[in-house]
Order: structure tokens, then sequence, then C-alpha cells
């Protein structure tokens, strides 16, 4: 629901993931592995997908916009989406900021400054352990949704509302599944958001 406070909220999940994930990295240090780390983020807005990191993600309201997904047997990849390789919070922290200022919002009854698309921040950590051939890659997505709300009660577009309202009907729909019978199909092609969450959800 718009107006339920879903992106403070994740701002401070993001925060805190942040500070987790370097903090391994910083203790692993001294146990011979060595790791790379590495963000993107994107919007999902009207079923088209933007790299809120577009040009480094140096310049607020710069993206890259309606980039194409590809799909393999092991993940489902956005073309062209820019990755911004971390040496410490204070980079990305920064990044995320510019990204936030980028992304799709506009003025509806329940908040001023509503979030109209899905926000998704995806961290990759790849681990290579001293003597090993092996490289572990690790992916965490932290997605802020834009929230519900009846067409008649928001001063958004129709299509823009419509859009968001489908997304979160097929996210819905696909944890349905998953929780009834996940060897059988899950819709994960119904929306752009599922697609792309469909590794990290399955």
């Amino acid at each position: 629901q718009t107006g339920s406070g879903k992106t403070h909220t994740m701002e401070g999940i993001t925060d805190l993931a942040v500070e987790d994930v370097f903090a391994f990295v910083e203790a692993s240090r001294g146990a011979g592995s060595r790791h790379l780390l590495r963000a993107s983020v994107l919007e999902v807005y009207n079923e088209k997908i933007h790299d809120l990191l577009a040009g480094g993600g140096t310049t607020p309201g710069e993206k890259a916009a309606n980039l194409r997904l590809l799909e393999d047997t092991k993940s489902v990849k956005v073309q062209g989406l820019a990755e911004l390789s971390l040496d410490t919070r204070e980079t990305l922290q920064e990044a995320l900021q510019r990204a936030r200022l980028s992304r799709m919002t506009a003025s509806t009854k329940a908040n001023e400054r509503s979030s109209r698309s899905h926000l998704v921040v995806r961290l990759t950590l790849e681990t290579r352990h001293e003597g090993s051939r092996m490289l572990q890659v690790s992916c965490l997505n932290l997605v802020d949704l834009a929230g519900s709300e009846r067409v008649q009660e928001t001063q958004a577009s129709m299509r823009e509302t419509c859009s968001i309202n489908q997304s979160l009907l097929c996210l819905g729909n696909v944890v349905a599944r998953l929780a009834e019978d996940p060897s059988g199909h899950v819709p994960y092609r119904d929306s752009k958001l599922t697609r792309l969450l469909q590794h990290a959800l399955g």
C-alpha cells in the first residue's frame, strides 16, 4: 500500500545489509580469501527496466531506459546494466543516494513523493578461497516495491497504476504457486519483476 513506509524501511534494511557484507569481507581477509563486491541499481517502471547507475551513477536523473532481459540456465541478466565495483561503504551509499533521486516518483493522495516503480538493488559478491580454483558467487537482491493503489484515488496515469497493480499481482501469484507446488509451473514470465527475480524467488 502506498504511504505505508516501505521505502523508508527498505533503505534501512539496505544500509544494514551493506554493513554486514563489508564486515564479512573484512573478517574474511585474514583467512586468505579474495573478494570482489559489485552493485547494480535498477527500477521496473511500466514494465520497462531502467538502469539507475548509468554513466557510473555520477549524475542524479541520469539513467539508461528500456533494457532487455537475457536468460540462461543459471540466471536472468539485464543487458547493458551498469555494475559498480565497491571498495568502501561510502562508494555504495553515495551511488544509492543518486539512484534514489533518479527513481520515478509522483504525488498521490497518500504521499507527496510516492515511488511509482519497483527498485532493485543487487549486490554480487565473488569469493575465491586461497588454494582453490573455484569461484563462489553470491547475490543479494534488495527490493523496494511500488505501492498498490486504486485507479480513481491516484493522480498518476491509469497505465502507470495498472502496471504497478498488475506486477504486484504477478508477484503474489508466483509466491503462492511456489508455496503450493514449486515443482510445477511457476508463472515467472508474467512480469519483468518476477522474471528478474526468478532465481532468487525459486
